[in-house]
């Protein structure tokens, strides 16, 4: 069957054929709304914003995607994600061959990696992201909002909100850089730079000066109930500008992202470990350098979430150990 299936980029005629195919997989539940609405589509593709490759059948009918986004304007790495095949053609490596394009899209761009984010409803993404030689460098928790429903993979809808696994796929070489990690997490934060090949030297952070202001940007995903916040330099203000950003923005999570390439940058998280945030994930040249993603949720899920590799436990486990230590 996978045979008769070709891989090519998203055009924007395909656009109501794609909301079709997202409703088959997740019926009206997938998190990200545009993707239902064949307009926003077509002036995604149009702007650059949506990067996409899609498995079609003979008769033209989209039957999966995944798309290619970049996370900041200077950033040596992409995100792959939005990744769906249709449940009348799964398990016929369908989602191997749409990553495999865009891996080709990635090398063209001159990028060294990517992120891309497997599910834990199920070990399918765990295992095609590891086999395929991707590291794991973190775990979002309660990242999919309860009522996501997985068509025939077992819905996720009875089991509240789920988390994913971060995951980063080397490419190429990676430039060698200086990082200021913070020392509760310079352990875990080694090995996993170990683990993907990359040289960084560890440098000794520093504490901001009292007139230095923090400088941030924040989005909010409302149908996630995610918000998001960029930290580009950390000041003295940071808790004080990250609670101002949650009291306008309510979320059921919330993720900041630290630079370590910011000498202070092991302040903001001791600062913002007195919210309620702990380790998220490592992100290799995700923005200007390297970051640290921090989480905190409004209800920490009951149940642990389901981690085929030991690399993924290990992380979780130092990090909800770090949280639980106050």
């Amino acid at each position: 069957m996978s045979d008769a299936i070709e891989i090519r980029p998203l055009a924007p005629g395909d656009a109501e054929q794609l909301t079709d195919c997202f409703e088959s997989c997740y019926g009206s539940s997938y998190v990200v709304e545009s993707f239902y609405d064949p307009a926003a589509i077509r002036s995604r593709i149009a702007d650059g914003r949506v990067q996409s490759v899609v498995a079609t059948t003979t008769t033209g009918e989209i039957v999966g995607h995944m798309a290619l986004m970049r996370p900041h304007p200077e950033a040596r790495t992409v995100e792959l994600g939005n990744t769906i095949v249709d449940p009348r053609y799964r398990g016929h490596g369908l989602a191997a061959r749409l990553g495999a394009a865009l891996v080709e899209a990635c090398h063209a761009g001159g990028y060294v990696g990517f992120h891309h984010y497997p599910t834990t409803a199920h070990a399918i993404m765990q295992n095609l992201a590891v086999k395929a030689g991707g590291i794991e460098t973190g775990v979002m928790l309660a990242y999919i909002p309860e009522g996501t429903d997985y068509r025939d993979l077992g819905g996720a809808s009875a089991r509240g909100r789920l988390a994913v696994v971060v995951v980063y796929q080397p490419l190429a070489p990676a430039p060698a850089r200086v990082v200021f990690l913070p020392p509760r997490f310079e352990t875990m934060s080694r090995a996993i730079y170990t683990r993907a090949g990359l040289e960084r030297v560890a440098a000794a952070p520093a504490e901001p000066l009292a007139s230095r202001a923090t400088r941030l940007s924040s989005s909010l995903d409302a149908r996630r109930r995610l918000l998001r916040i960029h930290v580009e330099s950390v000041g003295a203000d940071v808790s004080d500008r990250v609670d101002e950003v949650m009291r306008g923005h309510p979320a059921d999570v919330v993720h900041v992202d630290l630079p370590l390439s910011d000498c202070c940058a092991s302040y903001g998280v001791e600062k913002l470990r007195e919210r309620a945030f702990f380790f998220c994930a490592l992100l290799p040249e995700f923005a200007t350098s390297d970051v640290l993603r921090l989480q905190r949720l409004a209800a920490v899920p009951p149940e642990l979430p389901d981690l085929v590799y030991a690399d993924a436990r290990e992380i979780l486990r130092a990090a909800l150990a770090d949280r639980a230590s106050g």
